[in-house]
């Protein structure tokens, strides 16, 4: 099998289909998460960041991730590999590091720790979607 149809069959047709997970694609989940967090961690570290800064900055992102993929469960966003798992994590972490960079540009100019910022951009993302959950929900 070639490159590409590994990946088709094993990742990607997965996700299509809605057939979930198998061996392939839970294993290398795994792995690159395992290898997520050390990343993170290590980064963390060199940086002098506390496990609860990052914390406090990351947590709305974690919430905003599952209300978006309720949200495709009951067919207020269309479902795609950037709203379904594994994508939706990317997309999340992609939304993430924009938000932290940009706290880290308001820290700058008006001394609100990055942190607090990122925390801020988070929620507000967060309340804009909470309306749809509550309001088109299915009855």
């Amino acid at each position: 099998m070639d490159p590409a149809g590994f990946v088709r069959t094993y990742f990607l047709d997965p996700i299509r289909t809605g057939s979930g997970y198998n061996m392939v694609n839970t294993t290398a989940y795994a792995i690159g998460f395992v290898a997520f967090i050390y990343v993170i961690f290590e980064g963390l570290k060199r940086k002098r960041i506390t496990v609860e800064r990052f914390a406090l900055a990351f947590s709305p992102y974690i919430v905003l991730t599952c209300l978006v993929r309720a949200l495709v469960d009951i067919h207020v966003y269309p479902r795609s590999i950037f709203t379904v798992s594994p994508g939706i994590y990317g997309t999340s972490f992609i939304v993430t590091v924009i938000s932290i960079a940009i706290g880290y540009q308001i820290e700058r100019v008006n001394k609100t720790p990055w942190d607090k910022a990122s925390a801020y951009i988070g929620t507000v993302l967060l309340l804009m979607h909470l309306p749809l959950i509550v309001w088109l929900r299915p009855m």
